[in-house]
């Protein structure tokens, strides 16, 4: 489910850009994801017909990674910047999370 808002707001993202000039047209969008049941699931097409039970969002997923608008790669848990901004983290973490959006000057 995270993953077809993901893609939803990657959409809405790049309309927004072409609406301010920014053509971005033929540009593969990357999304990083830690879950591989759902990455396998978004890029796997030959066992659709096998799927019926999956929501239309899932569908909707394949999709878009079908027609190369965008790429789902792996990120472990640990290198996610953001999990400082939906989760409780440590100092190390915090500091990782700081470091890699650019937010420590020294």
């Amino acid at each position: 489910m995270a993953l077809s808002w993901g893609i939803w707001h990657g959409l809405w993202f790049c309309q927004f850009l072409g609406d301010i000039g920014l053509d971005l047209e033929g540009t593969l969008t990357l999304i990083l994801m830690d879950n591989m049941g759902s990455i396998k699931l978004a890029k796997d097409v030959r066992h659709r017909p096998l799927m019926k039970h999956i929501d239309v969002t899932h569908h909707f997923i394949q999709q878009h990674v079908v027609a190369h608008t965008f790429d789902i790669v792996h990120c472990p848990s640990h290198a996610m910047l953001t999990d400082g901004l939906t989760k409780p983290i440590d100092s190390t973490s915090f500091n990782f999370m700081l470091d890699g959006l650019g937010l420590i000057w020294d």
